[in-house]
């Protein structure tokens, strides 16, 4: 699962129009999800 985000942000990035925000936004999805899996 972790992979396969991890590729999808790239993709999402890799498209962008404007790539600094498109990995600003990717970063912060990450690490939610990476958090939300976390959780107890």
């Amino acid at each position: 699962m972790i992979l396969t985000t991890l590729d999808e942000a790239a993709l999402v990035v890799a498209r962008a129009p404007n790539s600094r925000v498109a990995v600003a936004e990717e970063r912060q999805a990450v690490e939610e999800f990476i958090a939300r899996l976390l959780r107890p």
